[in-house]
C-alpha cells in the first residue's frame, strides 16, 4: 500500500476504525516500520474519561488541538488462524500542538476512542505488512 492509498483509507474510515473525528489527518511512511500520523481533534476527545478532563474549561476542551505522533506499525496476530489481526502502532514520539510529550502517555489515557487510533482491525488476507519510505 503506499502512502497515497493509506491516505485516501484514512480519510474515509478513520472515524470508523477510530470513532472520533480527526480532521485534517495525515499519514507518512517514514520507513524502517514507523510511520508518522497527524491530525487535529477536539481536546475533548483526546482527554475524554481522564481525571485531567475535570478541571479543564470547558471551553477549553471544544478547542481543536494537533496531535502528532511517531509510531512503529506492526501486525498482531492471534495464536490462530481464525483470530482477528490488528495493526498495532507503538507510539514512539508524542506531541499535542507543538508540546512534546512521553510516548507512554497515550496508553494512560482512558479515551477508548484514542486507543482506537492505534489499533486497527484488518482483513484477514493480510499476513504481514512492511513499511518502507514514502516519496518526499
Amino acid at each position: 500500500m503506499t502512502e497515497a492509498e493509506l491516505n485516501r483509507f484514512l480519510s474515509k474510515h478513520l472515524v470508523e476504525v477510530a470513532s472520533m473525528p480527526v480532521g485534517g489527518g495525515a499519514i507518512r511512511l517514514v520507513g524502517d516500520g514507523v510511520v508518522e500520523f497527524k491530525g487535529l481533534l477536539p481536546l475533548r476527545d483526546l482527554l475524554s474519561a481522564s481525571l485531567v478532563a475535570a478541571i479543564i474549561p470547558a471551553a477549553s476542551l471544544e478547542r481543536h488541538v494537533w496531535l502528532h505522533l511517531n509510531a512503529r506499525a506492526s501486525l498482531e496476530v492471534g495464536a490462530t488462524r481464525s483470530q482477528r489481526r490488528y495493526l498495532r502502532f507503538d507510539v514512539q514520539r508524542l506531541a499535542i500542538g507543538r508540546q512534546p510529550l512521553p510516548g507512554i502517555l497515550l496508553r494512560l489515557l482512558p479515551s477508548s476512542a484514542l486507543q482506537g487510533l492505534l489499533r486497527w482491525r484488518m482483513p484477514e488476507s493480510v499476513e504481514g505488512i512492511t513499511i518502507e519510505p514514502g516519496p518526499s
